[in-house]
């Protein structure tokens, strides 16, 4: 008759320690953050940061920074944009000294339908150029800049403030 093999007990105790680990790290996936993915609630934070962002102020910009009390942005009243490519100066700064990240949106007077979206500018950043989500033809486009005011640990909505802008497209 033949006797039944010993198992290695090195073997088991690696196999075991193997299964530990990956059970623990499993758990601690679940734990600290495996949440179900959940869509953003409206007004709050929700867009990348803004492509083609940049430390420091608009080149040529004065006057004060933000702080606690005030929230102060920069913006180009008459931004004009290329019909062919959509490529434009939106010249936006959120001012260093401010608290939270801003994002600006440029909406249509006559349709209400959003045409260019910045992406979030953290404070002290600046962006010169974006491009329209759509092709627009030529022409000059009343239409508002929506500045809208993030916090950043729950990424909610603070405040929106609105300018009345002229959005011109070259041909």
């Amino acid at each position: 008759m033949a006797r039944p093999k010993r198992k290695d007990p090195v073997a088991l105790v690696c196999t075991l320690a193997v299964v530990f680990v990956v059970a623990v790290a499993t758990s601690l996936l679940v734990v600290l953050g495996a949440e179900p993915e959940q869509q953003p609630a409206e007004g709050s934070l929700s867009g990348p940061w803004a492509s083609g962002a940049r430390e420091g102020r608009l080149p040529g910009s004065e006057g004060p920074l933000g702080d606690e009390e005030t929230f102060r942005y920069q913006l180009n009243g008459t931004p004009v944009f290329s019909a062919g490519s959509g490529e434009g100066n939106p010249l936006l700064e959120n001012t260093a000294g401010n608290l939270y990240p801003m994002e600006v949106c440029y909406q249509l007077e006559e349709t209400g339908e959003t045409v260019f979206a910045s992406g979030l500018l953290p404070p002290g950043s600046y962006l010169e150029t974006g491009t329209l989500s759509q092709s627009l033809e030529p022409g000059e486009y009343p239409a508002r800049a929506v500045i809208r005011v993030y916090d950043q640990p729950g990424g909610e909505e603070v405040v929106s403030f609105e300018e009345e802008i002229t959005l011109t497209v070259q041909p």
